[in-house]
């Protein structure tokens, strides 16, 4: 009971003040002792602790805060990028959306077509060149020239070229039409060569090649004083112009028929082309491409007109 009645006569108000008091103190002591050893430049094992703590404190503390500023930096780049890509994906379809309606343009904006007939003024448009007309050489010209004696043939076009090689072979006819041995020119006729006598325009055959009424084949150039020739020359390129095709139309309801007009304003042809011969009229292909009639205000935007028409609703005189 002794014990007991000691611990309840204890005054404990008094012994926490005490307490407190103490851990003041103590806590000034530690703080004078800290003070001395700072203005002696010494450092005790847990005051360097202590500085390394607080030491890391800011350095993580710095970190923190330049890895918030670089993730914020990428944050701006990331949305300059996404900015980036919506405008190049925009560019792309608008740049898909212009060439497919250039496409679909260009489909519609050319003309492609045969003639039954060769014509020169399309032919120049393709070629870029000009009709020449006057004096022209024709090179290799073919004669079929007929011998009344087998010894003889006279020559009705005069041959250009040096003298004595004006014609350089004659060819005997075959049977079947084909061209036979050749023959070429010489100074005298002999069994294998002909002479050839611009001032009696005639032919010496070769000694016993030839019989009476058989034909003679031979190619020689020869001069024309009105002809027309077409040059295409590799530094010149199809020519634009205006382009008007004639056509016919009919109604499909009435099975009445209508003249028509393609009119290009402004076309350029193709300088790719075919021309066919043979036992069937030649035939002429062409393509034409319909261009804008230029810069100018007054240069017209027009790439083609149609026109369907009935003479009958033609003025009259």
């Amino acid at each position: 009971m002794e014990p007991i009645r000691e611990l309840t006569s204890i005054d404990y108000s008094s012994l926490f003040l005490a307490a407190f008091t103490s851990l003041v103190g103590l806590k000034a002591a530690v703080s004078l002792i800290e003070w001395v050893f700072d203005k002696l430049g010494l450092e005790t094992k847990w005051m360097r602790r202590k500085r390394e703590e607080h030491d890391l404190l800011i350095q993580t503390s710095e970190g923190l805060t330049a890895l918030q500023k670089q993730y914020l930096e990428y944050m701006k780049h990331s949305d300059d990028n996404d900015a980036e890509i919506r405008q190049d994906i925009k560019n792309l379809t608008n740049a898909f959306i212009e060439k497919e309606i250039f496409d679909m343009r260009w489909e519609i904006s050319r003309i492609t077509a045969t003639n039954g007939t060769i014509v020169d003024g399309i032919m120049t448009m393709q070629v870029g060149s000009d009709v020449a007309v006057g004096k022209t050489t024709v090179p290799n010209h073919f004669f079929a020239l007929e011998t009344q004696d087998g010894v003889s043939a006279d020559v009705k076009i005069k041959p250009i070229g040096a003298v004595g090689n004006e014609i350089k072979y004659i060819y005997k006819r075959n049977t079947d039409g084909t061209v036979g041995k050749a023959y070429p020119i010489a100074a005298a006729a002999s069994a294998d060569a002909f002479k050839y006598d611009p001032a009696a325009k005639k032919i010496t055959l070769p000694t016993g090649a030839f019989h009476a009424n058989e034909t003679i084949y031979t190619f020689y150039d020869i001069e024309v004083s009105d002809a027309k020739k077409i040059t295409n020359a590799e530094n010149r390129f199809s020519s634009t112009g205006m382009l008007i095709a004639d056509v016919f139309a009919k109604d499909i309801c009435t099975e009445k028929s209508y003249y028509g007009k393609i009119i290009y304003p402004k076309a350029k042809a193709s300088g790719n082309f075919d021309m066919q011969f043979g036992t069937d009229p030649s035939v002429q292909s062409m393509e034409f491409e319909a261009l804008s009639g230029g810069c100018s205000s007054t240069a017209t935007k027009t790439l083609w007109d149609f026109i369907v028409f009935d003479e009958d609703d033609a003025a009259v005189l």
